[in-house]
């Protein structure tokens, strides 16, 4: 008998300390309604990427900004810059402005200059230029800038071609 009232108080006790664990359910989840209104997805691609540092080379820079939605935003104004291997910004080629605004597809651009060649005493040797893109105004915007890399090559340096050189043999 005296097991039975051992096992009946353990059962008791263990019902006891299980019932001061449990987990309250909420009444409702909050609801899910995306990114804040304030997010905007920002993209910057150069085109071509690599280009001849010989101070006449161009490349196309585009900004596109896309609202919270997954929409162009429109008439967003944009800063950009040469950034140096440290992330400051220095005067590493030209751009055609630094101020851009994006259209109503969501879209801004400006040019970027190959700075003109090194001495040929410097080696040829290939270098980046990094062309940050910042959103102005206010918010969390200013927070985070987005980037593109422009490969710089040396007059004279011969790339190798976009794919692999087709097989031709003569026998």
């Amino acid at each position: 008998m005296t097991k039975g009232i051992g096992a009946l108080a353990a059962a008791v006790f263990a019902l006891a300390t299980s019932a001061a664990c449990t987990v309250q359910q909420a009444d409702s989840a909050p609801p899910l309604t995306g990114p804040s209104g304030v997010f905007q997805d920002i993209t910057v691609t150069a085109t071509p990427d690599v280009i001849t540092r010989d101070g006449v080379s161009q490349s196309a820079i585009v900004v596109r900004v896309f609202g919270p939605n997954g929409q162009p935003a429109s008439a967003v104004p944009l800063r950009v810059d040469i950034l140096d291997s440290t992330g400051i910004p220095v005067d590493f080629g030209t751009l055609s402005t630094k101020q851009i605004v994006t259209g109503t597809d969501g879209r801004a651009t400006t040019v970027y200059t190959a700075p003109p060649p090194p001495p040929p005493t410097a080696g040829g040797t290939t270098t980046f230029a990094t062309i940050r893109a910042i959103a102005l105004g206010n918010g969390a915007l200013n927070s985070k800038s987005f980037t593109a890399e422009i490969r710089l090559v040396p007059p004279g340096v011969i790339l190798p071609p976009a794919g692999p050189p087709p097989a031709a043999f003569t026998f």
